[in-house]
């Protein structure tokens, strides 16, 4: 697949989707250490994008607000065909592309689960093939079984280990 990252305190490979499993923090954490580290950042969330920039000091990457609300001042996306033509546009012109896709309930909530796997697994393959990272948080226990383990299935677990140092106290080890 892509070559590793190196440069940061957090090493993953380009070309790979990951799954952060009930912690948003260290999912925004991975994701604002891979653009600090030089990547061209997307953060797609549904927070309120001006809290989001503030908060993570994303004053200059593109936060779009994952909610059927339009805003005057900032962009948002609801649909799957919005979102992944969004998601593609943006990996089209990123070098080396990381988006944090924050909604994975939402997105299922509002379009069922095999709309969205289905898109989750069209955009796995944009992600490889433009050698870019999706970084996604899922709360457990929100959805079934089945229903995890297919998700689990298109992307990588982010394991969390405290016990190694790291920037921030925190080490990622991508399986």
């Amino acid at each position: 697949m892509g070559k590793r990252e190196r440069g940061s305190w957090i090493e993953l490979e380009f070309g790979s989707q990951y799954l952060v499993k009930n912690d948003l923090e260290k999912a925004f954490k991975v994701f604002i250490d891979k653009i600090l580290s030089g990547a061209d950042g997307l953060c797609i969330t549904r927070e309120h994008p001006a809290k989001v920039k503030r908060r993570y000091g994303l004053e200059s990457t593109p936060v779009v607000w994952l909610t059927a609300e339009r805003t005057e001042g900032h962009q948002t996306v609801d649909s799957l065909i919005d979102l992944s033509i969004l998601i593609g546009d943006f990996l089209h012109r990123a070098k080396r592309g990381v988006v944090l896709l924050d909604g994975f309930e939402y997105l299922i909530t509002n379009h069922g689960f095999n709309p969205f796997i289905k898109f989750l697994q069209f955009i796995r393959s944009r992600f490889e093939r433009s050698n870019s990272i999706l970084i996604a948080p899922l709360l457990e226990g929100t959805l079934d079984m089945k229903e995890e383990r297919l998700i689990e299935r298109e992307m990588r677990p982010l394991t969390m280990s405290n016990e190694l140092s790291g920037k921030s106290g925190l080490t990622v080890l991508a399986k």
